[in-house]
């Protein structure tokens, strides 16, 4: 016996229960449950989630409490039939089912309960049984192995008892309740542990198991979905549907019948399709050997549910078991004539001619392609040869044989017929193409942080039935203009590879001088013929080199502003200049330190056909030819310093530039004073001037007053430190006329002009 139960637990449960010590912890540790009504009684089932569980209760036992539930959802009293009143935190108290704890057989009782039930005495073995692992010490292997043991004692057990009504009772995991039940009545049963049950060390409670029933008429279990049958050589795979009987069917009962009217289980035991918790099966698969093929057969399945009780039987299916004739139908050859008739000559052994209906031809472009029937119906048994028109330049047949029901039983391997091709495909057309620029973020890349340019090219695809790929070409220069024929740089192929498409991306250097690029397409066919090249397509290479800096070759301080001299860039892509300018004051002076002076406000745009003016042809101390550009910038502030820079910017908008040092704009001269007024007092003798300095931003260090008069010629004649503005003239004389001029001197050397002249009469 000891025997028979360990090879049953390596066939089945390392497979059914899949329950090991190191998946353990995604069990919980619970009493699962559920009930149902019989019409006179109710059965209530139950199952420990964990093997220690299970062990404690079998030592212990197991304690059936029943409540009646009222339609408010509160508990009933049985005795009085009112409500149940349960003090805060604590368990409610119902009547009580088992009295001593409900545990299982022992293990006598088992052995004799074993005449009429025959897992009895695994069931015995599984719960009394002494293991074989006893030696002591940390041994881990030994510890894994005792716990596998554990463990498919446990699921043995469990198992047996869904098989089993007689079993689950035997188990001490079922209860049949029919004392004072009340039809209409909703009944509660919790399942716990007896308080003498001991637990292993720091395992955590206990979820007691629950199960509420409606004690009414029985309701009877619909049959489970008919199977689906396929009959193959000596065998029948069966598939049904056990999703949706999840939680009423936990088991299946198959029988086979001959006649359709007689049928006997396949198996002594129920069959339970395995699965993981990770990946529960939506369908059960069972697999019967034929006793013989072209002989029907009639299989059903019958459901077994918890408690150990069978459904109806399903509705049945039927087939026959057929020879397998895989590989029997061969092509022997095909012959292609006039290159466009193929004749096909195939061969089938004569031995299994009665089985079939006859023969099919059925071809496509390709190996794995689409195939379909090369003629109407199906061919006589007798025939082994078809003539086709060959509708591709390659095409491929195979050969069916067809059974009387119209399957087919045996196919040949594909066989390749093929044209013979001299005719070139079309030419490319249409060749179009969108240019942009990335940066190369792949640091194993050569380019790492370049920018590069990308061009994508598409074109029409070829419209050839034996297209095979495209070729792209590429020149950076063409002397064809489009052409295809005739001198230029030679084109050099960029596919490595045939393209299966009509899209090819190529990458480009973009710090490079040439900016033209030239490409053109070649349309290959599977019989590798060539195309005519496609019209020749001109990309202008995105353009990110700045032009080279002008280079500035003189500055002059002028009266009017400052004038600007400078060598033009000699680049050729030169779309325009432009011309900066910043007030070195205006900027703080950590900027300056870190020479990071911004390039200030633009002043001045010159496009090509404007510069060309500024140009001139420097005639003394340069070549002749030499070309200078000359602006003078008009500044509305003197004495401040300022940078220039110089612009040259190409169509892309690329920009070389150069800045001047600093240039102190100065000429030591400002206007003449203004707002002079002239007030003449004859009573106090005096001539009165008053005036205001032009330049208000300098400090005034002196000011000079020249006179003049009919006698006496115009000099200097007064001069004083501060500026007030005004000057009072007491050296005077009576009938004479008098002329003033002012000038203003300030700071840094700087003065004014002198004033008009001012005529005063005395």
């Amino acid at each position: 016996m000891k025997y028979f139960l360990h090879c049953f637990f390596v066939l089945f449960f390392l497979l059914k229960v899949s329950f090991t010590a190191f998946g353990q912890y995604k069990v919980p540790y619970a009493i699962k449950a559920i009930g149902k009504s019989k019409g006179d009684k109710i059965w209530v089932r139950w199952a420990p989630t964990r093997p220690e569980i299970w062990a404690a209760a079998n030592a212990g036992g197991y304690i059936v409490e029943r409540f009646i539930l009222r339609k408010d959802g509160k508990l009933e009293d049985e005795k009085t039939g009112a409500e149940l009143v349960v003090p805060p935190n604590t368990l409610p108290k119902g009547t009580i089912l088992t009295s001593p704890p409900l545990k299982p057989l022992s293990k006598l009782e088992l052995e004799r309960l074993a005449s009429t039930e025959q897992l009895a005495n695994p069931v015995a073995e599984a719960i009394y049984g002494t293991s074989k692992y006893t030696s002591k010490g940390f041994n881990p292997e030994m510890l894994v192995a005792k716990e596998h043991e554990k463990n498919n004692r446990f699921g043995m057990a469990l198992y047996m008892s869904d098989l089993s009504q007689n079993i689950a009772i035997a188990s001490g995991l079922m209860l049949i309740d029919n004392k004072g039940l009340v039809t209409g009545k909703t009944y509660v049963y919790r399942i716990k542990l007896s308080p003498t049950a001991i637990l292993p060390i720091n395992t955590p409670a206990i979820e007691d198991g629950i199960a509420i029933v409606d004690f009414l008429a029985e309701t009877p279990m619909l049959p489970p979905a008919a199977p689906t049958a396929v009959f193959a050589d000596q065998k029948a795979i069966l598939k049904w549907e056990i999703a949706t009987y999840k939680g009423v069917f936990g088991s299946y009962i198959v029988e086979r019948s001959e006649d359709g009217k007689i049928f006997k289980a396949l198996s002594k035991l129920p069959f339970t399709q395995m699965s993981s918790g990770d990946n529960p099966s939506t369908h059960a698969i069972y697999t019967d050997s034929l006793p013989e093929n072209r002989k029907k057969y009639h299989y059903r399945i019958i459901g077994l549910n918890a408690f150990g009780e069978k459904s109806l039987p399903s509705a049945s299916v039927s087939g026959k078991g057929q020879d397998d004739l895989f590989g029997m139908t061969i092509i022997s050859s095909i012959k292609v004539r006039e290159n466009t008739i193929a004749d096909l000559i195939w061969d089938f052994p004569a031995s299994h001619l009665q089985e079939l209906k006859g023969f099919k031809v059925r071809f496509a472009d390709r190996a794995d392609g689409i195939f379909q029937d090369a003629h109407k119906g199906v061919l006589s048994t007798q025939d082994r040869t078809y003539t086709h028109k060959l509708p591709f330049l390659n095409t491929y047949y195979y050969v069916q044989a067809i059974d009387k029901e119209g399957n087919v039983r045996s196919q040949s391997f594909p066989f390749l017929a093929q044209k013979e091709d001299r005719e070139p495909p079309a030419q490319a057309e249409n060749l179009t193409s969108k240019i942009d620029t990335i940066t190369i973020k792949n640091a194993t890349s050569p380019f790492y942080g370049k920018k590069v340019g990308t061009v994508i090219l598409r074109w029409n695809p070829g419209k050839d039935t034996d297209l095979l790929g495209y070729r792209v070409f590429r020149a950076n220069a063409n002397n064809n203009e489009g052409k295809n024929e005739g001198k230029g740089e030679e084109f050099t192929e960029l596919t490595k590879t045939l393209l299966d498409r009509n899209v090819f991306v190529d990458t480009l250097t973009l710090e490079v001088l040439s900016k033209d690029l030239y490409y053109k397409i070649m349309v290959m066919d599977k019989y590798y013929n060539p195309s005519p090249y496609s019209q020749v397509l001109l990309v202008k290479r995105p353009d990110i080199v700045a032009p080279a800096a002008p280079l500035f070759t003189n500055y002059a301080i002028k009266p009017e502003g400052v004038f600007l001299q400078w060598q033009p860039s000699p680049s050729v892509d030169v779309a325009e200049y432009q011309l900066f300018r910043v007030n070195k004051d205006s900027v703080p002076p950590e900027l300056h330190s870190k020479n990071l002076l911004p390039i200030g406000q633009k002043i001045r745009s010159f496009s090509l056909k404007e510069h060309k003016k500024l140009v001139q042809i420097a005639q003394e101390g340069v070549m002749k030819g030499n070309e200078i550009g000359s602006y003078t910038d008009i500044i509305p502030t003197m004495g401040a310093t300022y940078h220039y820079t110089l612009a040259a910017i190409d169509s892309a908008g690329n920009m070389g530039k150069t800045r001047t040092g600093e240039v102190f704009f100065e000429t030591g001269k400002r206007k003449a004073a203004s707002n002079i007024k002239i007030s003449v007092d004859r009573e106090k003798k005096h001539i009165l001037i008053t005036w205001t300095p032009a330049d208000a931003s300098l400090e005034v260090e002196k000011c000079y007053i020249y006179r003049g008069s009919e006698k006496i010629p115009f000099s200097l004649y007064k001069m004083f430190t501060a500026d007030t503005g005004t000057f009072t003239d007491t050296d005077l004389k009576i009938n004479n006329t008098y002329t003033y001029k002012i000038q203003v001197v300030y700071t840094k050397r700087v003065r004014s002009e002198l004033s008009d002249a001012i005529i005063v009469k005395y």
